[in-house]
């Protein structure tokens, strides 16, 4: 939540817009989304990360069962009075003794997340003890790099995949990680990485241009990604000729 009005990017490469985000606006997000936001001046937000295995208590205590799983819809920039006073609430008590906070504090969190879950959340029947999520499809996989590669230049969200798959977010996200030993997060970065690689071998296009193309946000963006997969800069890769 901004404390001050914000103006932030979102996304990358042509297709990345511009926005305000204004004094006091909710945004949401669960543990699997991947979204790229770049702060385009100086704002002061407040961010409160709920830990899992409070936000299952809680969702136990709704539903009377331990057998559901919960997941959460982005949201961005909603006015929500019930959630903003309650952040507000978490903020002040924070700077109060701890021995005065610690009651205050554990009934906020709680009430925080019986608010997410009633107004904000999917609920969702467990999977059976012992019983595994199957990889994706060798079918899937190729539906999901031809998707990248004819989205390469702009943001391509976890929700966009697992829809193209036919699957929920959270059903997704765990047969992707099944399937290719990594999130799907860090599978689109490394795409692009080595999509820049091959432009880079293959192509005189300025390294500008090449990140804009690829979809990250600009030069010395992508140099810092290129250098972690690939241990070099562009520029040394390129001239090492690998």
């Amino acid at each position: 939540m901004p404390l001050t009005e914000a103006a932030m990017q979102i996304g990358n490469g042509p297709s990345a817009e511009r926005i305000i985000v204004q004094e006091k606006a909710i945004i949401i997000t669960d543990r699997f989304s991947e979204r790229q936001c770049y702060l385009l001046n100086k704002a002061e937000f407040l961010h409160v990360f709920i830990c899992p295995d409070l936000m299952q208590a809680i969702l136990a205590e709704i539903t009377g069962s331990a057998d559901h799983d919960i997941s959460f819809t982005h949201v961005f920039m909603v006015q929500d009075n019930a959630i903003r006073d309650l952040l507000l609430s978490i903020m002040k008590t924070l700077s109060e003794p701890a021995n005065q906070s610690t009651i205050k504090i554990n009934y906020l969190q709680q009430a925080l997340c019986a608010t997410l879950i009633t107004h904000y959340a999917s609920i969702s029947r467990k999977q059976s003890e012992g019983q595994a999520f199957q990889p994706l499809t060798s079918s899937q996989i190729n539906a999901i790099d031809l998707y990248l590669e004819n989205h390469i230049g702009r943001e391509v969200l976890v929700d966009e995949l697992a829809e193209l798959c036919g699957l929920g977010k959270t059903t997704f996200h765990a047969r992707f990680k099944q399937a290719m030993g990594m999130t799907p997060y860090h599978y689109v970065i490394r795409y692009r990485a080595k999509k820049v690689r091959d432009l880079l071998m293959t192509t005189d296009m300025p390294l500008a241009k090449i990140a804009v193309d690829c979809g990250f946000a600009n030069q010395a963006h992508l140099t810092s990604v290129f250098k972690r997969f690939f241990g070099k800069t562009p520029k040394a890769y390129k001239k090492a000729g690998g």
